[in-house]
């Protein structure tokens, strides 16, 4: 990380972009938190349209994830409603993948896909009506394993957490109800991003300048959403504008890969 010298500096000659970008990841935070939700996928749909690079967009969306998902379990309480018979199988066979996934980072082209195709699925889950009904049975512990697994190499490669791909699938399934999916979900985010980020700074890759004062403004953003506008936040029309946003970084991304 930067020195407070160095940040204090940084700060001092800030420029309009960096600016947009602490409003961008702030207001993601807010908006992501309100729903129980870690935002990399709105942090890095804002660094996408800023146009920063993957060696930046990684681990700076990892790190925000981490901060956001620890500040909102512990403001909420989620993890007294966590389902252990899911969490565990799902949890412990993600972990190493996504250190595996932090420590690589893929080519520009690579990278641009995958963080595309997530920024995508991120979209389309902000749209999705109602979730499905819970239902009866448990899925095995193979299953689960093999969706952890995946999804945690999927998050360290691309910074997003898997908390976008892991909550769609847990409701649509109908293995728990959406309280619980919600607190499993940030849990999920917070472990996955932390091993990730372990991965990522046994890479020897210089961390981001600029992360220390995005953590700050992802933690505000945090705190106004998990605690001061929560019902304002969630609310459909702001999902949908959320998702209009997702869907046109996914689109660049992808066009410009």
């Amino acid at each position: 990380y930067a020195s407070t010298a160095e940040l204090y500096g940084w700060v001092a000659v800030m420029d309009f972009d960096t600016t947009i970008l602490l409003i961008l990841v702030g207001i993601a935070a807010a908006l992501y938190s309100s729903v129980g939700q870690g935002g990399g996928s709105g942090y890095l749909a804002a660094m996408v349209l800023l146009g920063l690079a993957p060696e930046v967009m990684k681990p700076s969306a990892l790190a925000m994830n981490v901060a956001v998902t620890a500040l909102s379990l512990g403001i909420m309480r989620g993890w007294k409603v966590i389902p252990g018979k899911l969490f565990l199988p799902l949890t412990l066979s993600s972990i190493p993948t996504a250190l595996i996934g932090g420590y690589y980072l893929p080519s520009s082209a690579v990278y641009a896909y995958l963080v595309g195709g997530s920024l995508l699925v991120a979209s389309l889950s902000l749209f999705r009506g109602q979730a499905p009904r819970l239902r009866s049975g448990s899925p095995s512990g193979l299953q689960l394993s093999a969706v952890g697994a995946t999804l945690g190499l999927v998050s360290g490669l691309s910074g997003v957490g898997g908390g976008i791909f892991l909550g769609p699938i847990v409701l649509l399934a109908g293995w728990a109800e959406l309280s619980a999916t919600l607190a499993m979900t940030a849990a999920f985010i917070l472990l996955n991003s932390a091993a990730a980020l372990v991965g990522f700074g046994l890479s020897g890759l210089e961390w981001p300048a600029e992360l220390p004062a995005m953590i700050v403004s992802v933690l505000l953003g945090a705190f106004v959403g998990t605690c001061g506008a929560r019902k304002y936040l969630g609310s459909t029309a702001l999902r949908r504008i959320l998702g209009s946003v997702l869907l046109f970084s996914a689109i660049r991304m992808l066009v410009t890969a």
